[in-house]
C-alpha cells in the first residue's frame, strides 16, 4: 500500500476515536462513580430456559448503552488507537465487570470520566503486545 492508502485507512479510526467520547456521552451518567453505581444495578444474570438474562433498571440501562458502545468500538478500532486487544469476543457485561473491578481498586478516580477509567481498565486487562521494542 502507498503512503496515501495508509493515511486513508488511518483516518477512519482516528476520526472515530475523536467521536467516541461524544457518542458515549449520550449514554453516560458522567463520572466513574456514577457509572459504577449504574452497572451495580445491573445485577447478576438470571438463568431461564438455559439462557442468561440480565435484570435491568432504568439506571442500569446507562451502563448497558455505554459498554455496548465501547464493545463495538473495541472490535472496530481496539488495537489501532484504543490500545485494547481482545483475543476472543467479550460481552458488554464482561466489559462492565472489568470496569467495576478496576474502579474498586482505583476508587480515587471516582470523579474522573467513566470513559477514561473504563479504557484504562480494558488496557490493563487486554493489553496489546508490543512488537519489536524500542
Amino acid at each position: 500500500p502507498t503512503q496515501g492508502d495508509q493515511m486513508k485507512s488511518a483516518t477512519l479510526p482516528f476520526c472515530a476515536m475523536l467521536l467516541l467520547p461524544i457518542v458515549c456521552h449520550s449514554a453516560e451518567p458522567g463520572s466513574a462513580e456514577d457509572m459504577y453505581e449504574a452497572c451495580a444495578e445491573m445485577g447478576k444474570p438470571i438463568v431461564k430456559d438455559g439462557r442468561n438474562y440480565l435484570p435491568f433498571t432504568p439506571k442500569s440501562r446507562y451502563c448497558e448503552g455505554a459498554f455496548r458502545t465501547i464493545q463495538a468500538n473495541v472490535y472496530l478500532f481496539g488495537s489501532r488507537g484504543l490500545g485494547v486487544c481482545v483475543s476472543q469476543p467479550v460481552s458488554f457485561p464482561d466489559l462492565a465487570t472489568t470496569f467495576m473491578a478496576y474502579y474498586s481498586k482505583n476508587i480515587d478516580r471516582k470523579g474522573h470520566s467513566y470513559f477514561l477509567v473504563a479504557m484504562d481498565a480494558l488496557r490493563e486487562k487486554h493489553p496489546c503486545q508490543v512488537v519489536g521494542g524500542g
